[in-house]
């Protein structure tokens, strides 16, 4: 539901193109080598491997790729293993559309 919802936020604007849909951390590090896009925004809990270690294996396969994890929690743990992994940006998931835009936005300047 919240990929389906953001994938129709960013339908919306001009500046912004998506370019693939990953069902889980395997896929989406595949398909980040393939298609090497500017920004990816992931959940933080996904099936199989969880958003950091996703988040690391694509700052390794995909080096410009920037990451933004969406979480329902924000826990200090979490946090901390997202800057050990050199996310870009971290964000609640109810946070609003706006706010979603804008730090995409920033991540990619």
């Amino acid at each position: 539901m919240v990929r389906a919802s953001l994938s129709l936020l960013l339908e919306c604007f001009d500046d912004f193109e998506k370019v693939g849909e990953a069902r889980d951390g395997a896929e989406a590090v595949r398909m980040c080598r393939e298609l090497q896009p500017d920004v990816v925004l992931m959940a933080f809990n996904l099936p199989e491997i969880d958003g950091i270690e996703v988040s690391r294996l694509m700052r390794e396969a995909c080096g410009r790729t920037r990451v933004i994890i969406l979480t329902s929690s924000i826990l200090e743990r979490e946090q901390e293993a997202a800057l050990r992994a050199e996310v870009s940006a971290y964000l609640p998931k109810g946070v609003a559309a706006e706010e979603i835009l804008a730090t995409i936005r920033s991540v990619v300047r």
